[in-house]
This record gives C-alpha cells, structure tokens and sequence, in this order.
C-alpha cells in the first residue's frame, strides 16, 4: 500500500482479514490499517473540512454502531447511520475550527457492529492573522 497519495482520489481496504469497507478522499497519507489527515495552517476562527465517502465492498450489510470525534478544534459529521447494504456508500466530513494559536491533534472513529472501524488521525497548525 501506499505510504503517500497527493491530489489523487484513493482508495484504501481497511484490515486485510476480510473487512469490507473502503474509504475515498484526496490528499489523504495512510498506512494499513488507518488514515492520517493533515490540515496543515489555518487561521484561527476559520474553518477547513475533508469529506470521505466510505463504500461497503463486501457481500453483507454492515450497521452503524458510533461515532466518536476527539479533540477541542475538531467536529464531525456524518451519514453513515443504520445499515450500510453491499455497494452501498455514506460520508462523513472532518472539520478543523481552531480557537486558539498552535498544534491541535485529534481522532475521527466511525464504528460497525461487525468490527469494521474507520479510524482518522488528524492535525492542524492555527495562526493568527
């Protein structure tokens, strides 16, 4: 896989033991078994997002189970609620809205029942104007 894809759509499996979800975004660094998203400087009380559409690839459907989003600069949102059929897709978006000066890191997880997770670490630089 990949270490690095630049202004390219990809495509990334996640745990190669049979999971059945795939993600899509641009400008996304990734190892195997999550994503890294680099918001790189913002000004502060500014906002910048990146969506994901995330497809279920496998032969049966997947249920929505949580959501969670860490870190004081970061929000989420998504649709990826009740059950995701085979070849069927939801998104999620990602947003970085620092308050104050500095390095701010945090962590998008959307879960399945079925042990299928997608996990994004994310990092930003805020600045002031």
């Amino acid at each position: 896989m990949k270490k690095f894809i630049s202004l390219l759509v990809m495509l990334v499996w996640f745990n190669a033991f049979g999971s059945q979800l795939s993600v899509e975004s641009v400008n996304t660094a990734s190892t195997e078994d999550y994503l890294y998203y680099d918001f790189g400087t913002v000004w502060i009380n500014t906002r910048s997002a990146v969506r994901y559409t995330v497809t279920n690839n496998g032969l049966t459907p997947l249920t929505y189970q949580s959501a969670y989003v860490w870190g004081s600069d970061y929000r989420a949102d998504h649709n990826c609620t009740g059950i995701l059929l085979p070849g069927a897709r939801c998104q999620f978006e990602i947003v970085f809205w620092p308050f104050f000066e500095g390095i701010s890191s945090g962590r998008f997880e959307l879960n399945f029942v079925e042990n299928d997770r997608i996990t994004v670490d994310v990092r930003g630089w805020a600045r002031r104007m």
